[in-house]
């Protein structure tokens, strides 16, 4: 293969790449009197069903707006949490891949540069050490790396949740 072939067949894979991973979102008013006055202006998308969330976790996520409706919540919110991800999601995201509407929201957060937030810290490499081959929990160690390096963070305590939430908030502050 001679140059320009190479440099056609490299822009036909990274324009099939951005088809896949464009999504296409309906534009949604937010309407600003929606949201209450203590929450430093930052808008937290979060699942439906609050019942996935710890007691203290939604004690935290009280102080700050939160849009749950996964329909367009990357245009009108700040950051995502999630309660947790299983193996398989986390493999597609990893990937870059679409799987479903979760990981459509995964990636399109992704892709606007906004924080993913996973609250359950159930990902624990020494259960898996205990059950499973080595090359399958080396494995799940790389997706998880290559999840923290997309900039997605595993939160590890209510502590932690809440200095993340601060942290944005002020970022958020800071740019207005």
């Amino acid at each position: 293969m001679n140059e320009e072939e190479i440099e056609k067949l490299v822009e036909i894979v990274v324009d099939e790449v951005m088809r896949r991973l464009t999504i296409q979102s309906a534009s949604v008013e937010y309407n600003d009197e929606e949201k209450d006055d203590s929450s430093n202006g930052l808008v937290v998308a979060m699942d439906p069903d609050q019942s996935k969330y710890s007691a203290a976790n939604l004690e935290v996520l009280n102080h700050y707006s939160q849009n749950t409706e996964w329909q367009n919540s990357c245009e009108k919110s700040d950051l995502l949490i999630l309660s947790w991800l299983n193996f398989n999601r986390m493999t597609y995201v990893a990937n870059l891949q679409q799987m479903d509407t979760l990981t459509e929201l995964i990636l399109s957060f992704l892709l606007k540069k906004k924080p993913i937030l996973l609250l359950a810290w159930e990902y624990k490499l020494t259960d898996i050490k205990k059950t499973s081959r080595f090359g399958l929990w080396r494995r799940y160690d790389e997706i998880l790396s290559t999840l923290e390096g997309y900039g997605i963070q595993f939160i590890r305590s209510e502590k932690h949740l809440n200095i993340v939430l601060e942290k944005e908030a002020k970022k958020k502050q800071a740019a207005f």
